[in-house]
């Protein structure tokens, strides 16, 4: 049924799915456990998926819209050209027609629209 039907990942730990083992019934405080260790396993392989997307913004070429300080909106035209390590959302981007390279949130960007 998760397989087919709500087209979820094979889990590592099925036993985390039962409700007794051996026979004998988990406690309340055993199902608990499993259900976070569940949950952390969730958010581990969604958190991987969403890094994985993040990465893939290397290399691509963006249009950036800046606000300068009179309230006009202008777009720029650049190139992310590297992550920043030890970062899951802070981009090195070059814009065309210059020669400095900015380190930019560009998840956050990308979330403000």
């Amino acid at each position: 049924f998760r397989k087919r039907v709500l087209d979820q990942r094979s889990y590592r730990h099925k036993e985390l799915f039962l409700f007794s083992k051996g026979g004998q019934q988990y406690t309340v405080k055993e199902l608990m456990d499993n259900l976070a260790k569940l949950i952390n396993e969730e958010e581990e392989a969604v958190s991987g998926l969403a890094n994985e997307g993040r990465e893939s913004l290397v290399g691509k070429a963006i249009k950036h819209r800046w606000q300068d300080e009179g309230g006009v909106e202008q777009w720029y035209f650049g190139e992310v050209v590297s992550k920043v390590a030890g970062t899951n959302d802070w981009y090195n981007v070059r814009y065309e027609g210059e020669d400095d390279v900015l380190t930019l949130n560009l998840r956050e960007d990308i979330d403000l629209g």
